[in-house]
C-alpha cells in the first residue's frame, strides 16, 4: 500500500492504418479481434512510460499544477509545456545548495550545471526556495530531502528529457494510486 504513480504516452494512429492491415493486427494482438470494426476505424496506442513509488513531491506538483489541486486518483492530462515545467522545477530542486546527494546521470548533471551557469548569482542556502517540496498523504512516504527524494528528481529529469527528445507526436497522462 502506498503512492504508486504512472505516466502514460498515447499515440493516435489515425484511420489510414486500415489500408495496411495494421488495424486488424493491433486488434488481434490486443485480444480485440471479435469486436466490431466501424467504417471509420482508428487506434490509439497507450503505453506506460514512467513509474514512481512514493515520490510525493512529484505527485504534489502534478496535482497542484495540472490537476487543479484535486487529488482523487483521477487521470491528469499533461502537455509538453507541463512536462518542461516539471523538469525545470526538478532541476531547480536538485540545485538545492544543502543537497549532499551526488547526481549520477551525466545528462541530468549537464542540465543542472547549465541551470546553475545561467544564474546571475550563486544560490544562497538562506534564501533558497524548493519548487518541489514533499507533500503529505495517505502512505505517501517520507517528507525529508533524502537520497531517495533526489534520486526520484533525477529519474524524472532523465525521463522527461527522453520523452521530449522523441520525434513522435504523443499525448501524456498521469495517474496515481494510493
Amino acid at each position: 500500500m502506498g503512492l504508486d504513480m504512472y505516466l502514460y504516452a498515447e499515440k493516435y494512429m489515425g484511420n489510414n492504418i486500415d489500408q495496411t492491415g495494421s488495424y486488424a493486427e493491433i486488434k488481434n494482438l490486443a485480444g480485440l479481434k471479435d469486436l466490431p470494426t466501424p467504417d471509420f476505424s482508428n487506434v490509439i496506442v497507450k503505453s506506460m512510460v514512467g513509474y514512481w513509488r512514493k515520490a510525493n513531491a512529484i505527485h504534489g506538483w502534478i496535482v497542484e499544477k495540472c490537476g487543479k489541486g484535486v487529488d482523487e486518483c483521477q487521470v491528469i492530462y499533461l502537455g509538453s509545456d507541463d512536462l518542461i515545467n516539471l523538469r525545470n522545477d526538478c532541476i531547480k530542486a536538485l540545485a538545492n545548495p544543502d543537497r549532499e546527494y551526488q547526481i549520477e546521470n551525466p545528462k541530468v548533471l549537464y542540465q543542472l550545471c547549465d541551470y546553475l551557469n545561467s544564474l546571475e548569482t550563486e544560490l544562497n542556502p538562506a534564501t533558497y526556495e524548493n519548487p518541489l517540496p514533499p507533500v503529505e498523504g495517505f502512505f505517501f512516504g517520507g517528507n525529508d530531502l533524502t537520497d531517495y527524494y533526489y534520486h526520484k528528481l533525477e529519474y524524472t529529469v532523465d525521463l522527461i528529457t527522453s520523452l521530449l527528445e522523441s520525434d513522435q507526436e504523443l499525448s501524456f497522462s498521469y495517474q496515481a494510486s494510493w
